[in-house]
């Protein structure tokens, strides 16, 4: 059975341009971002110290790569909240259920 439109769809349509769903998207992939960019890092701190010849490089990539860490965290954890919020105000529809 299709899913009936909640009203708040519409108006969230109307203030921001876009479906709640493709507002929010760009937080996961903000999150993803970050989480490769730490894998990143990690490798350079991990070939620096390996050299022995690069400490600067190894504490810029570990910090690079802890930076990193967080903002996919925080990303991460704004786009679920923000999902969960959707759904449970039912402007999206709940995990699982047809669009």
């Amino acid at each position: 059975m299709p899913r009936t439109k909640h009203p708040s769809e519409e108006v969230f349509r109307n203030l921001v341009g876009d479906n709640p769903l493709d507002t929010i998207a760009p937080l996961k992939e903000l999150s993803d971002a970050f989480c490769w960019l730490e894998e990143v890092f990690k490798t350079i701190a991990n070939e620096a110290h390996i050299k022995r010849d690069g400490f600067r490089a190894e504490h810029l990539a570990k910090a690079g790569a802890h930076i990193a860490f967080d903002m996919s965290q925080y990303a991460g954890s704004r786009y679920e909240a923000m999902l969960n919020h959707l759904r449970a105000a039912g402007v999206i529809p709940a995990e699982g259920e047809q669009a």
